[in-house]
């Protein structure tokens, strides 16, 4: 969930991946993606509203891949908070203590 950066291109173009949503805040992307025919919906992957309607609690696991470390936090935080044993990805381009903190902790349980 995210913008399209390297690791959402590679789950779109991945036949690999059964069935995927991605969230991204740039209409354009996401109506030049939903055009191509991919799963790519408009909504802000940091607010929970839009975790649920993308169908957050049917997911096997989640990719954050944000280049902002704080949004990536919030994304993580807001999918402990409603599935707490979902397995998740984080890809941001810095890691700060508290997002490798949080995911030791996601680690453990």
């Amino acid at each position: 969930m995210g913008a399209p950066g390297r690791i959402s291109r590679a789950c779109w173009s991945s036949k690999a991946f059964l069935s995927y949503v991605v969230l991204d805040l740039d209409q354009d992307r996401v109506t030049a993606a939903a055009t191509a025919g991919e799963s790519v919906v408009f909504g802000d992957a940091g607010r929970r509203e839009s975790l649920l309607a993308a169908g957050l609690h049917r997911a096997a696991a989640v990719a954050i891949t944000y280049a902002n470390t704080p949004s990536a936090m919030r994304v993580l935080h807001n999918i402990h908070e409603l599935e707490p044993t979902l397995p998740v990805i984080v890809c941001a381009r810095w890691t700060t203590p508290t997002l490798k903190s949080s995911l030791r902790r996601a680690r453990r349980k």
